[in-house]
């Protein structure tokens, strides 16, 4: 190969299966790729189907900017026969790193010898990339760190208390916070990570910098990059040039800060007793809702029962027409949150939703269920101060009644003793839009990240 067919740099994205964690690096893929950085994507071919077929916010041409490679997923191994059957796909998910790391590592390695500098971004589930990578003398691996920097912090310390305040809120343990057979999976995951360069950091400083300073001062003593909310950064779609979905159509007839929405991501089903009382404490509250009801996504590590979907009080729908509007699969999320008229949050509190609720100034209503849940829903509501948690982690198990519903609503959204709540949001979320300005703090990092990866030598 001559010398003027090297590549000065290549970026190859490495995502795990999982929804926040394909687009969030497909996210990130596109926003270096706008910066004319040559960007490969690698996953499985259904994981590349359901980042693309997701994806939103962008140009659809934007995806002929990046170089897709479908890696061949060979057959999992049989599963033990004590493993809870309603965990058996998501076992799989997690055995899937391994089983890439052979094509990983023929990739990575044919995309060396056409490069000056190589460089891998993987989410942390994905580390074997980062042991392939360390084989390769151009090579530099960095993690996308998919969580908030506090439960990264927890995630290495469970006991750890910051030196620069008091703070309960990172310390804090709570039981069954992930499936145990999941847990062992993931151990097999981790490594030490010292072949790791630096850390892309999915937050921002004027959110969670307090953190992640600790990182970098106690834990990773390398680059860490504060670059999110990804959402905000990036080409934004003119308007028009998308058919919009029907609800924000019914946003548009609603008063300003009037709407409740409810949604609880990808990864959680809820039982059928617990969406009647959902429903009943929505109808009872008064105040105007969307909610999105759907079916956890093949894979999902944790559920709150059987298929609840379908458990919709009698005539419900019926009776709320012009009140609350169901929809049933995907919704845009994103631009629901920023539309004036909503005014509240009812999420599982998954960071990415988080990041989007905060950004767009919208209070959260928390019911977290597993993973990072519980620390997001605590920092939320006792550090942060703009929530209120619907149940306390300790009584996860119970129905949670229409009348506690109804309480967390009307205060979140009309009582006066929420004001707090929602003022401080709204502070927050011009704190992070602020933050993705030409001169914010997660520009000047992705700018830094750029420069640190394209320098000379």
């Amino acid at each position: 190969m001559s010398p003027d067919q090297i590549q000065p740099v290549t970026i190859v994205a490495v995502p795990s299966p999982g929804q926040s964690h394909l687009n969030q690096l497909l996210h990130f893929s596109l926003i270096l790729s706008s910066r004319n950085l040559p960007v490969h994507f690698a996953a499985p071919s259904s994981s590349i189907h359901q980042a693309q077929s997701r994806l939103h916010g962008w140009p659809s041409a934007s995806l002929l900017n990046i170089h897709f490679h479908e890696l061949p997923l060979p057959p999992p191994t049989p599963l033990s026969p004590s493993s809870p059957p309603h965990l058996a796909h998501a076992l799989r998910l997690f055995e899937t790193p391994l089983l890439l790391r052979p094509s990983l590592s023929s990739l990575l390695h044919s995309l060396s010898l056409s490069s000056r500098r190589l460089i891998l971004l993987h989410d942390t589930f994905m580390s074997v990339a980062a042991l392939e990578a360390a084989s390769l003398s151009n090579a530099e691996s960095y993690t996308f760190q998919c969580v908030s920097a506090f439960q990264a912090l927890f995630e290495l310390q469970p006991n750890l208390r910051p030196k620069t305040r008091t703070n309960p809120f990172v310390a804090a343990h709570f039981e069954d916070w992930v499936p145990a057979p999941i847990l062992e999976r993931v151990k097999l995951l981790e490594h030490h990570r010292p072949v790791e360069v630096g850390i892309i950091a999915n937050s921002c400083r004027p959110l969670d910098g307090e953190f992640v300073d600790l990182l970098a001062d106690e834990y990773w003593p390398k680059n860490i990059f504060a670059v999110s909310p990804l959402h905000l950064i990036g080409p934004k779609l003119a308007v028009g040039s998308e058919k919009r979905h029907q609800c924000l159509m019914w946003l548009d007839k609603q008063p300003p800060a009037s709407v409740v929405y409810v949604s609880f991501g990808s990864t959680t089903t809820m039982c059928g007793a617990q969406v009647q009382q959902l429903a009943i404490g929505l109808r009872r509250s008064g105040q105007r809702f969307i909610w999105v009801i759907r079916e956890a996504d093949e894979g999902a590590i944790g559920s709150e029962g059987e298929n609840g979907n379908g458990s919709l009080p009698a005539g419900f729908e019926e009776e709320m027409q012009g009140v609350g509007m169901l929809v049933r699969g995907w919704a845009p999320q994103v631009e629901i949150l920023a539309h004036p008229s909503t005014a509240a949050f009812v999420s599982h509190c998954g960071w990415n939703s988080t990041m989007e609720s905060l950004s767009s100034g919208v209070p959260i209503i928390a019911w977290p269920m597993q993973i990072d849940q519980p620390r997001n829903a605590m920092v939320l509501t006792e550090y942060w101060k703009v929530g209120v948690i619907v149940r306390e982690w300790d009584h996860r198990k119970e129905v949670v009644s229409a009348e506690r519903v109804e309480e967390v609503v009307r205060m979140v959204v009309v009582e006066e003793e929420g004001k707090g709540i929602r003022d401080r949001a709204r502070k927050i979320g011009e704190e992070i839009r602020r933050a993705v300005t030409e001169d914010g703090t997660s520009i000047a990092d992705l700018k830094a990240f750029v420069a640190h990866i394209t320098r000379n030598g």
